[in-house]
């Protein structure tokens, strides 16, 4: 009995450990959720625009300030890339929302991971820089 009940905590704790990154922090699965970016490049968004991300079934999408996108993400524990993301093409005014969109897809192509805290999601590129904030969605 006591050789059961040592095993069932030893398998316990090999699946509670690979759940976890190498840091502790349970690996988060970001399918079904969606969210609102507040910060670009360390800047607060543009008033009046809600540049958006969800993410459903390995797909991404979402309002990057003016047109809608979409397109693959890849997830593996806290690494994160984005595919080919297409989007529609309107023009937009004023030349800052333009401008806010076009950085926004390229925080976008360079994510390399992530960082997931209650309610806040940050991308982060190959050096560890933070490139986008978002809040997430109700």
């Amino acid at each position: 009995m006591k050789k059961q009940i040592l095993a069932f905590a030893l398998a316990a704790i090999v699946l509670t450990l690979t759940a976890c990154t190498g840091t502790g922090v349970p690996l988060a699965d970001l399918n079904g959720t969606s969210w609102t970016l507040t910060r670009l490049n360390g800047q607060p968004v543009l008033d009046g625009t809600q540049p958006s991300l969800a993410f459903a079934d390995g797909q991404a999408s979402g309002n990057a300030s003016c047109n809608g996108f979409g397109g693959e993400y890849t997830l593996n524990g806290d690494e994160l890339t984005f595919g080919a993301l297409m989007s529609t093409l309107m023009a937009c005014f004023p030349e800052e929302v333009m401008d806010q969109e076009s950085a926004y897809f390229a925080a976008l192509a360079a994510t390399a991971s992530f960082q997931l805290e209650g309610e806040m999601l940050t991308l982060i590129d190959e050096e560890g820089t933070s490139l986008a904030e978002f809040m997430r969605m109700p």
